[in-house]
């Protein structure tokens, strides 16, 4: 008892509002040169006084050039927050690997924060008011790798109407990046840096070459009188021309597989419930995430989903998309597929292999992602009735003689001839009515705007798991599809196109709405799946009387 009370009382101290209320700081990059100046923001939401922050850890390995805080309140859903920053303008005092010491007031702390110092710059900057450089991240790099091109304006005096040169290759494809500025001493002389950085892939091998890049812009000097128009000299620099050398693809790669030259290449994947604990019927998501380092989304080969008997999958629209970091650009993909069991058992998801070229380390790697097992457990989803009585129906079955057909066989004969007499009178008299006493009867029409807008108004039902709406909205949409009928019904509609997925999704919405004994939430994403294999198909088997009724509906 006494343990247990203990373990209460603790995960009461962790879990309440002053042990979960910390510090947030930040850096704005994480990598420097020494002499220049970085900002640091320390950030309170508890309201904890930042100006009783102890600073003298970080004025072990800092300078603090300049501090301010800034305050703000906001108001949500009637609570009220309320933040604080710390802003301050710090520069190392050495270079190697420093490290953004551990900050606290108010019994709060913050992280460590890494930060890479290189060697002070030695820069002709430092001889004149205004330099204009443009440096590569490396000497060589691949075709379709990136390359990093940082365009960087030195400046001693102030500027206005500054502008710069619009980048344009032909043979590589350029993204820019972020826009920083610093301030940074060069040779014992205060500069302020601003840097515009550019993601480049080339296209094709050989000699990549930046040609000259040029700044404008104008000094600004101090009002000497009311009349002076305080405009000052134009001053024009450019940057010396710059080269790369591209490597083609390397022979050892392997062939047929998508050129992936990156800084790293990760897969992960998720499921939105336990795969191993799936019953037939039911479905589960997938979602395969595939991130680039130094690739651009567009790069990113699809992760084809397996096909296995017994497991139906309903792949969804990739979702491709660029990010960014310090290190360039950052390229994501994303896919997500529906699986739905028909029948019980072990399935085993192969392991996904994708090829890339590690561009720091020159050599072939592999993203790897494990196989995965699937446990299926229930009944086998049987088959509609219609191919159940078809499949069981004897390919070939003697017929009796003459001599061996018995008085009850003549009397039914009898009944079949009078039978299709009558139905052929009946046909007679529907041919012969005038037209104003027939009902016109037409398939219903698929596509069209009015089919898109109750589909969508369908979908979003199920994406929002809701049963009601989704069964709802499943009626109007149907009465749009080829196929449909209201004596035969949605499952009608469902075994005129052989699906037995959407039988067992509409089976469970079924049960969700009128079983009391049924209490799982529903989830429309099997529904939806089945639905959109379906979505403005022929039936796989359509009997051409479907259409004609004697009785009105």
């Amino acid at each position: 008892m006494c343990f247990g009370r203990t373990c209460l009382l603790l995960l009461a101290v962790l879990l309440s509002p002053t042990a979960l209320a910390a510090l947030e700081a930040r850096i704005d990059r994480d990598r420097v040169a020494l002499g220049d100046s970085l900002e640091l923001v320390v950030v309170a939401t508890e309201g904890e006084d930042v100006a009783d922050i102890d600073l003298a850890p970080l004025q072990q390995d800092f300078v603090i050039m300049g501090r301010s805080t800034r305050s703000s309140m906001s108001i949500t859903n009637g609570r009220r927050e309320s933040t604080t920053e710390l802003i301050m303008q710090i520069s190392p005092r050495r270079s190697g690997s420093l490290t953004v010491p551990i900050l606290a007031v108010d019994g709060q702390r913050t992280r460590p924060l890494s930060l890479q110092v290189g060697p002070a710059p030695d820069s002709s900057a430092g001889d004149t008011d205004v330099f204009f450089e443009a440096v590569l991240d490396r000497e060589e790099t691949w075709v379709q790798g990136q390359v990093i091109l940082t365009l960087r304006l030195h400046q001693a005096v102030n500027l206005e109407a500054r502008s710069i040169s619009e980048l344009k290759l032909d043979t590589a494809y350029v993204h820019t990046l972020e826009q920083n500025s610093f301030q940074r001493q060069v040779n014992g002389r205060p500069f302020l840096i601003t840097e515009i950085r550019y993601a480049l892939f080339p296209e094709q091998s050989g000699e990549l070459v930046i040609p000259a890049q040029t700044f404008s812009g104008r000094e600004t000097r101090p009002r000497r009188s009311l009349f002076d128009n305080n405009s000052g000299r134009l001053i024009s620099r450019s940057t010396e021309p710059v080269s790369i050398e591209v490597k083609s693809r390397p022979q050892s790669f392997p062939a047929g597989s998508t050129w992936l030259p990156a800084r790293d290449l990760v897969i992960s994947e998720q499921w939105s419930s336990d795969p191993e604990q799936l019953a037939v019927g039911e479905s589960v998501t997938r979602t395969l995430s595939l991130n680039g380092y130094g690739l651009q989304g567009a790069q990113l080969p699809p992760m084809e989903p397996p096909s296995l008997p017994g497991l139906k999958i309903y792949p969804d629209q990739p979702d491709i998309s660029d990010g960014q970091s310090s290190d360039g650009l950052i390229g994501r993909r994303s896919e997500s597929a529906a699986f739905i069991a028909t029948e019980p058992g072990n399935y085993t998801l192969p392991e996904l292999r994708i090829p890339w070229w590690d561009t720091n380390a020159d050599t072939l790697r592999w993203a790897i992602l494990p196989a995965r097992n699937i446990m299926v457990t229930g009944s086998a989803v049987t088959q509609p009735a219609t191919e159940q009585s078809t499949s069981q129906a004897p390919t070939t079955a003697p017929g009796p003689s003459s001599s061996t057909v018995s008085p009850n066989l003549w009397l039914w004969q009898w009944v079949a001839v009078i039978s299709s007499a009558g139905w052929l009178v009946t046909l007679f008299v529907l041919w012969r009515r005038p037209a104003s006493q027939t009902v016109a009867r037409s398939a219903p029409v698929s596509g069209g705007e009015k089919e898109k807008a109750l589909f969508a108004e369908l979908e979003r039902a199920c994406q929002n798991h809701d049963a009601r709406a989704a069964r709802q909205a499943l009626g109007r949409w149907a009465s749009t599809q080829p196929g449909f009928s209201t004596r035969s019904g949605l499952q009608g509609f469902a075994e005129s196109h052989n699906e037995a997925a959407l039988s067992a999704a509409l089976s469970e919405l079924d049960a969700c709405l009128y079983r009391s004994e049924t209490n799982t939430p529903w989830r429309g994403d099997a529904l939806l799946a089945s639905l959109k294999s379906v979505r403005n198909q022929p039936p796989a088997s359509h009997n051409p009387q479907d259409g004609l009724s004697l009785y009105p509906e």
